[in-house]
């Protein structure tokens, strides 16, 4: 199917029309007969459901799991920042320690030479 042909198609079928004459009628009759039909309670779920989360409680138990949600990652977060730092302060004490053992290479290589350390 070429690209025209297609457009021509849909702008065939996107065309405005009128309705037939009895769509007004039709649709008014099913209006009413959807408000004579009664609707369904709205309590008929499972009984289980009904004793585990009551209507009054449904929302408390939805923020309450929102918090415990909310405070999980929090803390999970304070969690993963604590032992980056942990890890950086490890990283630091044996730069130190390193950097302390060569001062004191260093310091032995002057001292010990002759003449190294001019007083």
């Amino acid at each position: 199917m070429e690209p025209l042909e297609l457009e021509r198609r849909l702008k065939r079928a996107l065309e405005a029309q009128d309705p037939p004459e009895d769509f007004t009628d039709r649709v008014l009759k099913r209006c009413m007969e959807q408000e004579r039909k009664p609707r369904p309670a709205r309590e008929e779920r499972a009984p289980w459901t009904q004793w585990l989360f009551p209507p009054r409680w449904r929302m408390a138990l939805a923020g309450s799991l929102a918090m415990i949600v909310l405070a999980t990652g929090i803390g999970y977060r304070q969690h993963q920042e604590r032992l980056r730092g942990e890890k950086a302060r490890a990283e630091l004490m044996l730069a130190l320690h390193i950097t302390g053992k060569e001062i004191s290479r260093v310091h032995h290589v002057l001292v010990e030479q002759p003449g190294g350390a001019q007083e």
